[in-house]
């Protein structure tokens, strides 16, 4: 049988028709490349079986990293913990060669690992908790979670501070003068560290928020798409019930810029303008987007420095506890934000929405 062709940058980009400069600067988390570009090029080199790595010494023990990740093509952090996967190498002049190979969950099955042909795993967030305690059981290298907590504590996790996060997106919306504020949050643990965090604003501000406004589990992503639609559905009928009230919020607070760009969607349906009308903030920003919504920016090179960090001194050897690895995001002041009318009736209504 003929040895499988290594793929390179060149095949990526001459399928794209793009550059190898622009395919390498979006393989390794670099400015300068679209979102839509990065995207596809990290779908395409997924799908054509590439491998990652970086050579700093042109010899020396290879370092193996299993990536598992929500679906076969959904690769879009890899990049940045890639690089800065390199950058750790070469501050510390190690004679090795560090590569990250994706393993999709679907058509694999997880006991074809159990023999551990890597040095270390890294589960990222969006895969179930099931799979991550059954990773654990058959590995014997560090595993990493990325973006989730692991429930069952069995292995040290890397994540958002989405309690402080939204502790500092409603404390600016209180110091505007909004008190009517509805929160769409997160589902699972980043929903319940975003309403802590919703909670404690208010306590800090001496405002009472009211329980029978309390709505949970969304899962929206970005432009609306997601696995369950009817949660778009369900979002926008609550909107528009809130909305139709006499006594109306003044500010929505998102757990996600995709339930924020959803939330925006609906009002200008309902001819609600942002930010003259009602406030909007989001949650979770990359980098490369410029959606013009306020937000809280998704920390992934902080989370990806730290989660390398862990792993490496996993794989040295290193015993003592890291547990849960909480990294804080930047508020991020976009054009969806703007003091309450004074003319309106002030009203300490609060309305907790939740969903991711």
């Amino acid at each position: 049988m003929a040895e499988r062709k290594k793929v390179i940058l060149k095949d990526i980009a001459e399928q794209l028709g793009v550059s190898v400069v622009t395919v390498s600067n979006a393989l390794a988390g670099r400015r300068g490349v679209s979102l839509e570009m990065r995207q596809k090029i990290i779908r395409l080199a997924g799908k054509m079986g590439y491998e990652s790595a970086y050579d700093l010494s042109g010899g020396g023990r290879t370092i193996r990293i299993g990536i598992f990740t929500p679906h076969k093509e959904s690769l879009e952090a890899t990049p940045v913990i890639l690089a800065l996967g390199k950058q750790e190498l070469r501050r510390n002049r190690m004679n090795e060669k560090l590569v990250f190979l994706p393993i999709p969950r679907r058509g694999r099955r997880l006991d074809s690992f159990s023999e551990d042909q890597f040095d270390g795993y890294i589960v990222f967030g969006a895969e179930s908790q099931e799979l991550l305690n059954s990773i654990c059981e058959k590995a014997s290298v560090p595993v990493l979670s990325f973006g989730r907590i692991n429930e069952a504590d069995r292995t040290d996790s890397v994540v958002m501070d989405c309690f402080h996060g939204m502790f500092q997106v409603v404390s600016r919306l209180i110091d505007m003068g909004h008190r009517r504020i509805c929160l769409f949050g997160a589902t699972n643990q980043y929903g319940l560290d975003q309403e802590m965090g919703y909670r404690k604003a208010f306590d800090a501000a001496g405002l009472p928020p009211e329980e029978d406004m309390i709505f949970r589990n969304f899962y929206i992503g970005k432009n609306g798409y997601q696995n369950k639609q009817e949660d778009c559905m369900r979002l926008e009928a609550l909107i528009r019930e809130q909305m139709s009230r006499e006594v109306k919020p003044t500010a929505i607070a998102c757990g996600s810029d995709g339930i924020a760009e959803e939330a925006l969607r609906i009002l200008r349906e309902m001819n609600i303008r942002v930010p003259e009308d009602v406030s909007v903030t989001g949650f979770f920003k990359a980098d490369e987007e410029d959606t013009g919504i306020a937000s809280m920016t998704w920390p992934i090179r902080n989370m990806a420095k730290a989660g390398m960090y862990i792993l490496r001194r996993r794989m040295e050897g290193e015993k003592d506890a890291f547990g849960v690895i909480s990294i804080q995001g930047k508020w991020y002041p976009g054009g969806s934000v703007a003091r309450p009318d004074d003319d309106f009736p002030m009203n300490p209504t609060i309305i907790h929405i939740f969903g991711e």
